[in-house]
């Protein structure tokens, strides 16, 4: 991966344990399937609504809430 070494320095000088990568595909194989992908690089609507889930739920977890699910409320 490819980031901007502005963002890659504010990324390393978080404590671990508020990191959010979801960028691996071995943790995250469903970011990389045909069907959510709208070209080389981009998610296409169903996959963006997969990884939002997933970054609301990693949220969550490091806020200590639970039970959020989106278009809820």
């Amino acid at each position: 991966r490819v980031y901007a070494p502005d963002l890659l320095a504010m990324m390393q000088q978080l404590p671990d344990e508020h990191k959010i990568d979801l960028s691996d595909p071995r943790k995250f194989p469903e970011f990389y399937q045909a069907k959510y992908s709208f070209d080389d690089m981009h998610l296409n609507h169903q996959g963006a609504m997969c990884y939002t889930e997933s970054l609301a739920s990693a949220l969550q977890n490091i806020m200590g809430i639970q039970n959020i699910r989106l278009g809820q409320k």
